[in-house]
């Protein structure tokens, strides 16, 4: 629950800052903005689902690795993402994760490393007939969090790349 007091502490008076592992990760963004995703990630914790759905460049991604640091229970993570965000997924989880994840970014068709922490896989593999062992590969796996960056791409529910994620509307 949201507080105006979270404006004075810009932590909260559980430290909750602290406690997801951004106190000292965050250096140069402002008290204001770790209030913010403190919150928001606290908001997530109590929910089964979370709809992330901020303006670009407003912490998202930090947002979802916060979630991540916040609960140790969470770790078996599949993060579907446009092929040319991969890359920029894998940094920032080495640079804002408070524990060691082993990352896997499965290339040509490969299926995700069953011993990696995330697997880090773009829409598109998942897709036609050349995604069906990928697709398998994941569904075969007990994932703890599914991060589903730019779900925009999922939109048309008659879409592969919808259905692949999603299942078929009923």
């Amino acid at each position: 629950e949201f507080s105006t007091d979270a404006w004075k502490n810009p932590c909260g008076a559980q430290g909750i800052c602290e406690s997801l592992g951004l106190s000292l990760r965050i250096g140069l963004i402002a008290s204001l903005t770790a209030t913010i995703l403190g919150t928001m990630i606290a908001f997530a914790l109590g929910r089964p689902a979370t709809l992330i759905a901020d303006q670009m460049g407003l912490g998202k991604t930090i947002q979802a690795i916060g979630l991540i640091n916040a609960d140790e229970s969470i770790r078996k993570i599949l993060v579907l993402c446009p092929a040319t965000l991969r890359a920029n997924w894998r940094r920032e989880i080495e640079k804002w994760s408070v524990r060691p994840l082993r990352i896997d970014l499965p290339k040509n068709g490969a299926t995700p490393d069953p011993e990696a922490d995330v697997a880090i896989v773009n829409y598109d593999k998942l897709v036609g007939q050349s995604g069906k062992k990928v697709r398998d590969a994941i569904m075969a796996r007990e994932w703890d969090l599914l991060v589903a960056d730019e779900a925009h791409y999922m939109q048309d529910p008659k879409a592969q790349r919808t259905v692949a994620v999603l299942g078929k509307a009923a």
